[in-house]
């Protein structure tokens, strides 16, 4: 499916049908991403649950008495409230690590290229530092524009759909520019944009309601989604003119 003379329209059929054939291609790299960022906000709990603050809470539980927190020790406390922020830190910069991962794996599907996982996970090293900025600036500006009525943060969200992606295929990019260029790809397609938007929802609703083990393929689809949809709307890059020849 060349970028040039695929079908371009955003139209559910289309861009699902799209989704799918890159699905049965290159199905196990998205997987693989996706099911470790799960599992990773899981760490956090086994931190808390092997602490010594925690097992001491629930042995005062167990036996009826109600702890305080004068009584459990200011070192203990502070250890285990150091110890958890430190440990939702590196989760956080793991995560964040692993979706730009993803996110070239998604954009090496736009280029018509077989996304190796090794090669992916090199670039989004290589290039950490600066998708960690993109990726907290979108994130806070989503966050605070739905805080804002929700409007807000539903308008930026469509918009700035493609950041991630820029972010990943040109890291050459400054941080306004990969904002700008989102924003003109997803100009006049703000309806269809977010109607695919809530048939991903809905797509995933249904992979939750298949034994919650459908949810992890429906993810996948719906990631394969967006990688359509970038190809659809980014713009054709010509090659830089040549020199006259000597």
């Amino acid at each position: 499916m060349e970028t040039s003379t695929c079908d371009r329209s955003l139209t559910v059929n289309n861009v699902l049908g799209q989704a799918w054939e890159l699905t049965k291609l290159y199905f196990p790299p998205v997987l693989i991403l996706v099911v470790v960022m799960n599992f990773l906000p899981s760490m956090s709990n086994i931190w808390v649950n092997s602490s010594d603050l925690y097992q001491r809470i629930i042995e005062a539980t167990a036996s009826g008495e109600t702890p305080e927190l004068d009584d459990l020790g200011p070192m203990a406390l502070a250890e285990f409230t150091v110890g958890g922020v430190l440990a939702l830190l590196l989760i956080g910069l793991v995560e964040t690590y692993l979706r730009g991962a993803l996110c070239h794996v998604l954009v090496t599907t736009v280029n018509e290229q077989t996304p190796g996982l090794l090669q992916s996970l090199r670039h989004a090293l290589r290039h950490f530092l600066h998708f960690l900025g993109i990726y907290i600036v979108h994130s806070l500006c989503i966050l605070l524009g739905t805080l804002c009525c929700i409007l807000p943060g539903i308008f930026m969200s469509v918009r700035w759909l493609f950041v991630p992606f820029i972010a990943m295929e040109h890291p050459e990019l400054p941080l306004g520019e990969t904002f700008a260029r989102s924003y003109r790809m997803t100009e006049g397609h703000f309806g269809e944009l977010l109607w695919l938007g809530i048939a991903s929802v809905f797509l995933n609703i249904l992979g939750l309601l298949c034994c919650c083990v459908g949810i992890y393929f429906t993810i996948v689809i719906t990631l394969f989604m967006q990688a359509v949809l970038y190809r659809m709307l980014k713009p054709e890059e010509t090659p830089a003119p040549t020199g006259p020849e000597n």
